[in-house]
């Protein structure tokens, strides 16, 4: 049995390419593949580690602070906020969750959003 004569099976024929040399598909000919972005996506990536390790040192002293006087400091942890912050809209970035790129092609989080 086939199914070659079920039209709801059958391929369309502007679907299908004539081999090596057929068109690329309208959606690649409009978008391409984001050589720019991914370019963006690894440096931003790169900045996110840096910015991941600063994080837990700040967190460190943060501990050890909180240790010593039974409290938080509140410079650190709005600096700490402000990282976390960052570090959200860069892997925004890199996932294609946002498309505006972080800093420093946009102002340093700052605080509360």
């Amino acid at each position: 049995m086939s199914d070659t004569g079920n039209p709801s099976t059958a391929i369309p024929p502007e679907s299908v390419g004539s081999g090596a040399g057929s068109e690329p598909l309208e959606s690649e000919q409009r978008y391409g593949f984001p050589w720019k972005r991914l370019i963006f996506a690894v440096l931003f990536s790169l900045i996110a580690w840096f910015a991941f390790w600063i994080a837990l040192g700040l967190a460190l002293i943060q501990f050890i602070y909180v240790a010593i006087e039974r409290r938080p400091n509140e410079e650190l942890k709005a600096v700490t906020r402000n990282i976390a912050q960052y570090l959200r809209e860069v892997f925004g970035y890199i996932t294609f969750a946002r498309d505006e790129k972080p800093f420093p092609f946009a102002p340093f989080p700052s605080g509360a959003s």
